[in-house]
C-alpha cells in the first residue's frame, strides 16, 4: 500500500534527518524500503504499511492498523530499518531536539538552541511554519504536521517572549 492510500486512522512515525538528503540518497532509501516493507509483519501477519521520503528530510513510516494491529516486536523492527538507514548513509534520524522550520521556500535545520538564537534575533516569529514531527496519524500528519511556531509543542520548549 502507499502513503496515499492509507486510510486517514493509520498510525504514523516521522523520522527527521539532521541533513537534506540528496536525490541518491533517497533513492537508496527507496531501494531499502522494497526490501523492508514487503516483509515487514507483526506476530506473523503481514503490515499494510509504507515508508515515504517527504522533502528529502523526513522518514514517514505509516501502517494501516485496519489490517493488522502492529505490534511492539513490529515497531521494534521498523526502528531497526531507521537504524540500519543511519548506518547507511552516515545521517543522525533519532535527535528529536533539532528543529526543521520554513524560510522562504526552503526548509531549514537546526538545534533548539540555535532556533531559541533566531527567535531572539528575530529572524524567526510566531508564524514561522515548523515541522511537528509528534504526529501519530495519518490525518494529524496532513493537518498538524507544518504548523505555525505559535502552535508547535517547540513553543514549550523555548523562551519564545511575545509568541
Amino acid at each position: 500500500m502507499n502513503y496515499q492510500s492509507m486510510p486517514d486512522s493509520s498510525r504514523l512515525w516521522v523520522y527527521q534527518s539532521n541533513r537534506i538528503l540528496n536525490d541518491i540518497e533517497v533513492n537508496e532509501i527507496n531501494k531499502m524500503v522494497q526490501h523492508f516493507v514487503p516483509s515487514w509483519d507483526a506476530h506473523g501477519a503481514l503490515l499494510s504499511s509504507d515508508i515515504t521520503v517527504f522533502h528529502n528530510l523526513f522518514i514517514v513510516i505509516s501502517v494501516d492498523e485496519n489490517v493488522a494491529q502492529i505490534s511492539g516486536c513490529a515497531i521494534d523492527k521498523s526502528v531497526g530499518f531507521i537504524k540500519r538507514v543511519e548506518q547507511q548513509l552516515n545521517i543522525n534520524l533519532f535527535d528529536r531536539m533539532a528543529v526543521a522550520y520554513q524560510k522562504d521556500n526552503t526548509i531549514e535545520i537546526c538545534s533548539i538552541a540555535q532556533f531559541q538564537e533566531l527567535i531572539n534575533q528575530g529572524i524567526v516569529n510566531a508564524q514561522t511554519m515548523v515541522f511537528n514531527n509528534i504526529v501519530t496519524t495519518k490525518k494529524e500528519f496532513e493537518s498538524n504536521w507544518n504548523i505555525p511556531l505559535h502552535k508547535s509543542w517547540h513553543k514549550r520548549m523555548l523562551s519564545t517572549g511575545t509568541i
